[in-house]
Protein backbone atom coordinates (compact mmCIF):
# COMPACT_ATOMS: atom_id res chain seq x y z
CA UNK A 1 0.00 0.00 0.00
CA UNK A 2 2.37 2.31 0.90
CA UNK A 3 4.85 1.89 -2.23
CA UNK A 4 1.42 2.43 -4.05
CA UNK A 5 1.38 6.17 -2.58
CA UNK A 6 4.86 6.55 -2.89
CA UNK A 7 4.28 5.78 -6.74
CA UNK A 8 1.48 7.56 -6.95
CA UNK A 9 3.53 10.98 -5.42
CA UNK A 10 5.93 10.66 -7.91
CA UNK A 11 3.35 10.48 -11.04
CA UNK A 12 1.97 13.95 -9.38
CA UNK A 13 5.17 15.51 -8.76
CA UNK A 14 6.57 14.53 -12.18
CA UNK A 15 3.23 16.26 -13.62
CA UNK A 16 3.40 19.22 -11.65
CA UNK A 17 7.19 19.84 -12.55
CA UNK A 18 6.09 19.05 -16.48
CA UNK A 19 3.01 21.98 -15.97
CA UNK A 20 5.62 24.84 -14.24
CA UNK A 21 5.94 27.54 -16.96
CA UNK A 22 9.01 27.18 -18.31
CA UNK A 23 9.09 30.40 -20.76
CA UNK A 24 6.20 32.87 -22.04
CA UNK A 25 4.87 33.90 -25.54
CA UNK A 26 7.35 37.22 -25.90
CA UNK A 27 5.86 37.63 -29.15
CA UNK A 28 3.33 36.73 -32.00
CA UNK A 29 2.36 37.15 -35.91
CA UNK A 30 -1.47 35.79 -37.41
CA UNK A 31 -3.17 32.59 -35.92
CA UNK A 32 -1.03 30.69 -32.71
CA UNK A 33 -2.62 28.15 -30.60
CA UNK A 34 -1.64 26.62 -27.46
CA UNK A 35 -2.80 23.25 -25.59
CA UNK A 36 -1.69 23.01 -22.35
CA UNK A 37 -1.76 19.16 -22.33
CA UNK A 38 -3.16 16.36 -24.50
CA UNK A 39 -6.89 16.55 -22.70
CA UNK A 40 -7.00 20.31 -23.45
CA UNK A 41 -8.46 22.16 -26.44
CA UNK A 42 -5.84 23.95 -28.27
CA UNK A 43 -6.84 28.21 -27.43
CA UNK A 44 -5.65 31.89 -28.97
CA UNK A 45 -2.03 32.54 -27.37
CA UNK A 46 -2.02 35.81 -26.37
CA UNK A 47 1.17 38.43 -25.19
CA UNK A 48 2.92 36.94 -21.77
CA UNK A 49 1.35 33.74 -21.81
CA UNK A 50 3.05 31.61 -19.86
CA UNK A 51 3.75 27.81 -21.68
CA UNK A 52 5.06 24.26 -20.08
CA UNK A 53 7.02 21.97 -20.94
CA UNK A 54 3.82 19.11 -21.68
CA UNK A 55 2.08 22.09 -23.78
CA UNK A 56 2.24 22.26 -27.25
CA UNK A 57 2.10 25.08 -29.96
CA UNK A 58 0.08 25.12 -33.31
CA UNK A 59 0.95 27.76 -36.19
CA UNK A 60 -1.17 28.66 -39.21
CA UNK A 61 0.06 29.60 -42.87
CA UNK A 62 1.68 33.34 -42.53
CA UNK A 63 1.60 33.12 -38.65
CA UNK A 64 5.46 33.02 -36.05
CA UNK A 65 5.64 33.18 -32.57
CA UNK A 66 8.65 33.86 -30.43
CA UNK A 67 9.05 32.14 -27.02
CA UNK A 68 11.20 33.78 -23.87
CA UNK A 69 12.78 31.13 -21.61
CA UNK A 70 13.07 31.45 -18.14
CA UNK A 71 16.88 31.65 -18.50
CA UNK A 72 16.42 34.58 -21.43
CA UNK A 73 16.92 33.03 -25.03
CA UNK A 74 14.33 33.32 -27.41
CA UNK A 75 12.81 30.14 -30.08
CA UNK A 76 11.44 30.96 -33.03
CA UNK A 77 8.34 28.97 -34.10
CA UNK A 78 7.91 29.59 -37.75
CA UNK A 79 4.84 29.31 -40.08
CA UNK A 80 2.43 25.80 -40.13
CA UNK A 81 4.20 23.92 -37.52
CA UNK A 82 2.69 21.70 -34.34
CA UNK A 83 5.58 21.43 -32.14
CA UNK A 84 5.29 20.36 -28.24
CA UNK A 85 6.93 23.08 -26.33
CA UNK A 86 9.49 20.14 -25.14
CA UNK A 87 10.75 19.64 -28.58
CA UNK A 88 11.32 23.55 -28.53
CA UNK A 89 12.75 23.70 -25.20
CA UNK A 90 15.27 20.75 -25.75
CA UNK A 91 16.33 22.17 -28.92
CA UNK A 92 16.85 25.98 -27.23
CA UNK A 93 19.05 23.89 -24.39
CA UNK A 94 21.38 22.31 -26.46
CA UNK A 95 22.22 25.77 -29.01
CA UNK A 96 22.40 27.57 -25.23
CA UNK A 97 25.20 24.97 -24.51
CA UNK A 98 27.45 24.62 -27.61
CA UNK A 99 27.12 28.06 -28.10
CA UNK A 100 28.61 29.03 -24.55
CA UNK A 101 31.04 26.48 -24.36
CA UNK A 102 32.33 27.80 -28.36
CA UNK A 103 32.26 31.63 -27.29
CA UNK A 104 34.23 30.75 -24.01
CA UNK A 105 36.97 28.52 -26.14
CA UNK A 106 37.18 31.67 -28.43
CA UNK A 107 38.14 34.02 -25.95
CA UNK A 108 40.18 31.40 -23.98
CA UNK A 109 42.14 31.33 -27.70
CA UNK A 110 42.70 34.63 -27.56
CA UNK A 111 43.70 35.25 -24.26
CA UNK A 112 46.48 32.70 -25.25
CA UNK A 113 47.49 34.88 -28.20
CA UNK A 114 47.11 37.96 -26.10
CA UNK A 115 49.84 36.54 -23.90
CA UNK A 116 52.26 35.22 -26.12
CA UNK A 117 52.27 38.22 -28.11
CA UNK A 118 52.87 40.81 -25.27
CA UNK A 119 55.95 38.48 -23.74
CA UNK A 120 57.88 39.75 -27.18
CA UNK A 121 56.00 42.88 -28.28
CA UNK A 122 58.99 45.18 -26.28
CA UNK A 123 61.71 43.37 -28.20
CA UNK A 124 60.28 43.34 -31.73
CA UNK A 125 58.34 46.35 -31.64
CA UNK A 126 60.98 48.73 -33.89
CA UNK A 127 61.28 45.91 -36.14
CA UNK A 128 57.34 45.54 -36.88
CA UNK A 129 56.97 49.45 -37.47
CA UNK A 130 60.16 48.85 -39.80
CA UNK A 131 58.43 46.10 -41.59
CA UNK A 132 54.95 48.12 -41.75
CA UNK A 133 56.71 51.33 -43.25
CA UNK A 134 58.63 49.07 -46.00
CA UNK A 135 55.49 47.31 -46.84
CA UNK A 136 53.83 50.51 -47.62
CA UNK A 137 56.87 51.72 -49.53
CA UNK A 138 56.40 48.86 -51.81
CA UNK A 139 52.63 49.14 -51.35
CA UNK A 140 52.13 45.68 -50.32
CA UNK A 141 48.53 45.12 -48.91
CA UNK A 142 48.39 45.28 -44.86
CA UNK A 143 47.48 42.17 -43.35
CA UNK A 144 44.53 42.06 -41.25
CA UNK A 145 45.52 40.82 -37.29
CA UNK A 146 43.64 38.15 -35.69
CA UNK A 147 43.26 39.84 -32.73
CA UNK A 148 42.00 43.05 -34.09
CA UNK A 149 39.20 40.92 -35.57
CA UNK A 150 38.46 39.67 -32.83
CA UNK A 151 38.45 42.40 -30.92
CA UNK A 152 35.60 44.08 -32.40
CA UNK A 153 33.71 40.35 -32.23
CA UNK A 154 34.07 40.45 -28.47
CA UNK A 155 32.60 43.93 -28.69
CA UNK A 156 29.73 42.73 -30.15
CA UNK A 157 30.71 45.03 -33.62
CA UNK A 158 29.99 42.10 -35.68
CA UNK A 159 29.42 44.48 -38.99
CA UNK A 160 32.90 45.75 -38.59
CA UNK A 161 34.49 42.18 -37.36
CA UNK A 162 32.81 39.89 -40.37
CA UNK A 163 34.68 41.27 -42.92
CA UNK A 164 38.29 41.57 -41.14
CA UNK A 165 37.77 38.02 -40.01
CA UNK A 166 36.77 36.86 -43.45
CA UNK A 167 39.95 38.94 -44.34
CA UNK A 168 42.15 36.51 -41.64
CA UNK A 169 40.68 33.61 -44.03
CA UNK A 170 41.26 34.80 -46.90
CA UNK A 171 44.99 35.55 -45.90
CA UNK A 172 45.56 31.87 -44.93
CA UNK A 173 43.05 29.96 -44.88
CA UNK A 174 44.87 26.96 -43.40
CA UNK A 175 46.47 28.37 -40.22
CA UNK A 176 45.60 28.64 -37.11
CA UNK A 177 44.28 32.04 -36.98
CA UNK A 178 41.77 31.25 -39.78
CA UNK A 179 40.44 28.21 -38.00
CA UNK A 180 39.81 31.16 -34.85
CA UNK A 181 38.41 33.26 -37.32
CA UNK A 182 35.87 30.73 -38.91
CA UNK A 183 34.77 29.91 -35.17
CA UNK A 184 34.08 33.73 -34.15
CA UNK A 185 32.12 34.06 -37.75
CA UNK A 186 29.64 30.65 -36.79
CA UNK A 187 29.13 32.51 -33.29
CA UNK A 188 28.08 35.40 -35.07
CA UNK A 189 25.75 34.30 -37.95
CA UNK A 190 24.33 32.30 -34.98
CA UNK A 191 24.14 35.09 -33.02
CA UNK A 192 22.42 37.09 -36.12
CA UNK A 193 20.15 34.23 -37.06
CA UNK A 194 22.03 33.99 -40.44
CA UNK A 195 21.68 29.87 -40.38
CA UNK A 196 23.20 29.45 -44.20
CA UNK A 197 26.22 31.39 -42.98
CA UNK A 198 26.92 29.80 -40.04
CA UNK A 199 26.47 26.29 -41.43
CA UNK A 200 28.01 27.04 -44.40
CA UNK A 201 31.14 28.15 -42.01
CA UNK A 202 30.78 25.23 -40.14
CA UNK A 203 31.08 23.41 -43.76
CA UNK A 204 34.49 24.99 -44.62
CA UNK A 205 35.69 24.60 -41.11
CA UNK A 206 35.34 20.67 -41.13
CA UNK A 207 36.89 20.80 -44.75
CA UNK A 208 39.69 22.69 -43.99
CA UNK A 209 40.57 21.70 -40.12
CA UNK A 210 39.16 18.07 -40.31
CA UNK A 211 41.15 17.40 -37.33
CA UNK A 212 40.09 20.52 -35.15
CA UNK A 213 38.72 19.88 -31.47
CA UNK A 214 35.27 21.78 -31.96
CA UNK A 215 34.33 19.79 -34.53
CA UNK A 216 32.23 17.76 -31.87
CA UNK A 217 30.32 20.81 -30.36
CA UNK A 218 28.76 22.34 -33.31
CA UNK A 219 25.42 22.16 -34.70
CA UNK A 220 24.78 19.31 -37.10
CA UNK A 221 28.17 16.99 -35.69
Amino acid sequence: MKKIILIQVLILLIALAFAQPVGSVRFFIGTVEYQENQNQAFKAVCKDMPVALNGNLKTALAASVEILWSDGTVSTVEQNKNVSIRAIYEEASAKTNWNTKLKRQVKNLRLTKDGKASSVAGIRRTEAEVEEKADLFWGVPKMVDVDEALGKYEEEKYLEAMPLLLKVIEQDPLNHDAEISHLALILIYEELGEIAKRDKQITILKKDFPSSQFIQDLPGH
